[in-house]
């Protein structure tokens, strides 16, 4: 997907060609990646994974505007249906752009985004269980505009959910492990002034043990983050957790703004875990692992209208006569 979020220095090449009015730079990108194995691709004797497609579910758009009649839209979509039983894997891909662009071709706005996610099944011919899956995101929203009295804004997201169904078919306790990871980078940046852009992503591993078991959280490498958000305008949040007692579930999210001050304001997040949990189901129990992941990315550059001086309203006038006589009034009794 071509990538719309442009540097500081080619705004300020916007800014050299621009003497008639102030150029506008507005960037929002986000590329992050998630996966997880189990028990190192190979389905663990006597459990069962199964990946429940009635779980399925996805919400997405991209959109654009600039409020010129001369801007000319344009949009495109692809999507490619997964296979996990070939070799290689076939991934589910999602792709949409969509753009407003001015006359010439560099104005404009833009947002999209890229979704990849590839499942994979056990490499045993007589075992059809889904044992990994990794998803790889990218997602961008942008605005450029040598005129900044021209308004113009763009947003893209994409939401998606499914679960998967663990089941110990035996009379015995089985464990097993589920490893994963996740690799984050967000940046907002906002040339000029009089909008924002945003960026904001996450996603979600929620374990519900049925009829008994055990599940334990391990991080195998430190949460590691870089922040950059020294800028007047600029924010970054983020949030890595398991439940109270540590034991299950998996949030991360992170968010970047960067609000316009005149100058360029940048937002960044990069962030990164390698984890694994430790499961262990009781004779006949089962595991619902609930997946979730989300990302969104949006530019906006509304421009303040010139405000005319406000007349003083009759009523204005007699007020100022009687405070001024009043104040002669003193005058003389002094």
């Amino acid at each position: 997907m071509n990538n719309p979020f442009l540097s500081a220095a080619i705004v300020a090449l916007l800014a050299a060609s621009a003497a008639h009015a102030a150029p506008i730079g507005a960037f929002s990108e986000l590329q992050m990646s998630h996966s997880f194995v189990i028990n190192g691709g190979t389905v663990p004797e006597g459990v069962r994974v199964d990946n429940l497609a009635s779980t399925f579910e996805i919400d997405a758009d991209a959109t654009s505007m600039v409020d010129d009649p001369t801007a000319v839209p344009s949009q495109s979509n692809f999507v490619q249906v997964g296979n996990a039983f070939v070799d290689p894997p076939l991934p589910f891909i999602s792709q949409r752009n969509n753009a407003s662009q001015l006359p010439g071709g560099f104005e404009g706005a833009a947002s999209g985004y890229d979704v990849e996610v590839t499942t994979e099944v056990d490499p045993r011919d007589d075992v059809f269980d889904t044992t990994r899956r990794s998803i790889t995101q990218e997602g961008s929203a942008s605005a450029i505009l040598l005129d900044d009295t021209i308004a113009a804004e763009a947003s893209s997201f994409f939401r998606s959910a499914r679960s998967f169904l663990f089941t110990n078919t035996t009379d015995q306790l089985l464990s097993f492990n589920i490893a994963g990871q996740f690799d984050a980078m967000l940046r907002a940046e906002y040339n000029g002034d009089d909008g924002i852009a945003r960026v904001a992503a996450g996603f979600v591993l929620d374990f519900v043990l049925i009829n008994g078991g055990e599940i334990n959280f391990f991080p195998i490498t430190p949460y590691l983050t870089a922040i950059e958000d020294d800028d007047p305008g600029s924010f970054v949040n983020h949030l890595l957790q398991t439940d109270p007692d540590a034991t299950r579930d998996l949030v991360f999210s992170a968010s970047a703004s960067a609000t316009g001050s005149g100058g360029t304001t940048l937002a960044s997040f990069d962030g990164s875990q390698s984890y694994v949990f430790g499961v262990t189901l009781d004779p006949n129990a089962q595991l619902l692992l609930r997946t979730s992941y989300s990302q969104a990315n949006s530019v906006e550059h509304i421009p303040l209208a010139d405000v005319p001086p406000v007349p003083l309203p009759a009523g204005g006038v007699l007020l100022l006569t009687g405070v001024f006589g009043f104040a002669a009034i003193r005058r003389r009794r002094g």
